[in-house]
């Protein structure tokens, strides 16, 4: 057992300090309890994204039958169900529109968590950190209820964009005062640094900085007319991401956003039809972005006008946002059409994903020898799959004498 958790976290010096002890670990599990422990998260996942997804007055009701759940399913003495309900709520925060209504969900999960569940005592306060490493409004939450230290925080700005240095300047400047003295640095942040309480405002309240994007969110097709007229702005125009904006864009480096996609994101119907009608393009790219917004009349609008088809691409983005019945569309659609679907790179994207709703589904409709000769076949792929995959499958996938810890670099996980 010592040599298997050497073998974890050989590459990961940081996390040999932290929280995953060999209590933590626990025994490696083998086929039945691996696919029991994805059954309970696969329901778990469907009460999550009710809650994420359902209209505010349905909250109470929604966050109580989540309480029940966790109680139900002792998740405080269950470390692979915590741990997946973690990534789970950075996941779908990762990816649904930027909106305040599904942060603010989140935050109300993870208050429960701290004062009913004990989130602190049973991880360490890295251990949190990694889970939402690349959500920097989930770590503003944390930072400002003192779940995570600036110290922390600021060991990973170091390797993030100029995005989050602006969204955490005033952390960085009262933590670090020379930080900003570079003449760059001070020209970028001075809009903020004039207006701090404006900027606090508006950080914290989720607001986009550019009226016509806050026009767009609220579908407000009166007001994005009369604000394109009177600034003379093209419809097919393209906005720079403002630090505000969705980590979506951020982690496949996309500089600029249309219109059109950013009405798609926001599932701003009448905006959307506003632009098709006055012939604004699209493209390609701007199909992924309606598949993140998740409004079906928007794909179906797309769909029909016949120059854009689904590819594994989309199907990758629609189980990235954990869109269940889109993927299940998406899926029919690339078989109607003949597009091959390789099963091994489909249950990799739901284990990378941790989509335990169609990773249950898989196990319903395949059997154990498929899974097993999936395992087997895995070490090459395993490389691919990092610290926000689950542990429960690490965990089972050590359980198979295919794999030897004691041989060198046949398993690389990175964990920071």
């Amino acid at each position: 057992m010592d040599r298997l958790y050497n073998k974890l976290f050989k590459y990961s010096a940081t996390f040999l300090e932290t929280s995953f002890s060999l209590m933590q670990l626990q025994l490696i599990i083998g086929f039945d309890k691996f696919k029991k422990e994805i059954e309970i998260l696969s329901i778990l996942e469907i009460k999550l994204v009710k809650f994420i997804d359902c209209p505010q007055e349905k909250n109470n009701r929604k966050l109580e039958k989540l309480k029940e759940f966790f109680n139900g399913n002792l998740i405080q003495q269950n470390y692979y169900t915590y741990e997946g309900l973690l990534r789970l709520l950075n996941q779908l925060s990762l990816n649904r529109p930027i909106l305040k209504v599904y942060f603010d969900k989140v935050f109300l999960i993870l208050e429960m968590l701290i004062k009913e569940f004990s989130l602190q005592q049973i991880f360490e306060t890295e251990t949190i950190f990694s889970f939402f490493r690349d959500n920097k409004i989930v770590l503003r939450f944390l930072l400002e209820n003192h779940i995570i230290e600036y110290q922390l925080l600021h060991q990973h700005l170091l390797f993030q964009d100029g995005s989050w240095l602006y969204y955490f300047f005033p952390e960085i400047k009262q933590n670090i005062l020379t930080y900003f003295e570079n003449k760059k640095c001070r020209e970028d942040i001075k809009k903020y640094e004039d207006n701090l309480e404006d900027f606090m405002r508006i950080r914290s309240n989720i607001i986009q900085e550019d009226l016509v994007i806050r026009y767009i969110q609220d579908d407000n097709l009166n007001k994005f007319i009369e604000h394109v007229s009177f600034t003379d702005m093209p419809l097919n125009k393209s906005i720079s991401k403002p630090i505000f904006d969705h980590p979506y864009f951020h982690k496949r480096n996309y500089n600029e956003i249309t219109l059109i996609e950013y009405s798609m994101i926001f599932g701003a119907i009448k905006i959307f039809k506003y632009l098709m009608m006055n012939k604004v393009n699209i493209t390609t790219v701007s199909l992924h972005y309606a598949i993140l917004g998740n409004n079906t009349e928007i794909i179906q609008i797309i769909e029909d006008q016949g120059s854009f088809s689904f590819d594994i691409s989309c199907l990758n983005i629609a189980i990235q946002c954990h869109h269940h019945k889109l993927i299940d569309y998406i899926i029919s659609k690339m078989e109607a059409q003949n597009v091959e679907i390789n099963d091994e790179d489909l249950l990799l994207s739901f284990i990378k994903n941790s989509s335990y709703y169609h990773l249950n589904q898989f196990f319903l409709e395949s059997n154990q020898e498929y899974f097993l000769h999936f395992t087997k076949t895995a070490k090459e792929l395993s490389r691919c799959i990092d610290s926000f995959s689950m542990l429960s499958f690490f965990s089972y996938l050590f359980s198979q004498s295919e794999y030897d810890i004691n041989e060198e670099d046949e398993i690389f996980i990175c964990f920071i």
